[in-house]
């Protein structure tokens, strides 16, 4: 994967942040939030890097999803739940970066309930090493 590693950062540092924030700590089964890295494919089949970040925490609503990456968004200050208060860019921020590069990010219902960003971003095309850099064949007598 070929990008901003200040920018990537923040990628992931955003949708950690978000997860702390609506994961409860005091939830019976505990309080879980995981990241993946894995090789995927964008839609058009180009191989990516997948970059997951799931937790069981509330979830959102349908009714939000649409407005998810949308700045000044706040899921939270239309529900009343207490999370601590932001100016809805985390997300537009992630959104942005990743298209940027060339990504796609996207948002699911975690199997288990709580929310599950999926993050694509292409992978940096290998390209044939110049004739210089290649080993000479050895001669053949």
């Amino acid at each position: 994967m070929r990008g901003n590693p200040v920018l990537l950062r923040e990628v992931i540092a955003n949708l950690l942040d978000n997860a702390l924030k609506y994961v409860p700590l005091a939830r019976p089964n505990g309080a879980r939030i995981t990241v993946n890295v894995a090789r995927g494919a964008l839609e058009d089949g180009q191989p990516a890097a997948e970059i997951v970040v799931e937790d069981n925490g509330p979830g959102v609503p349908a009714s939000q999803q649409a407005d998810l990456f949308k700045r000044f968004f706040r899921g939270d200050a239309q529900s009343g739940n207490g999370v601590e208060t932001g100016a809805g860019l985390g997300l537009a921020i992630v959104h942005d970066i990743i298209a940027m590069h060339g990504g796609t990010v996207s948002y699911e219902d975690a199997s288990e309930g709580g929310s599950r960003f999926v993050v694509r971003v292409p992978l940096a095309k290998r390209t044939e090493k110049p004739a210089s850099e290649t080993p000479a064949a050895a001669p053949t007598h």
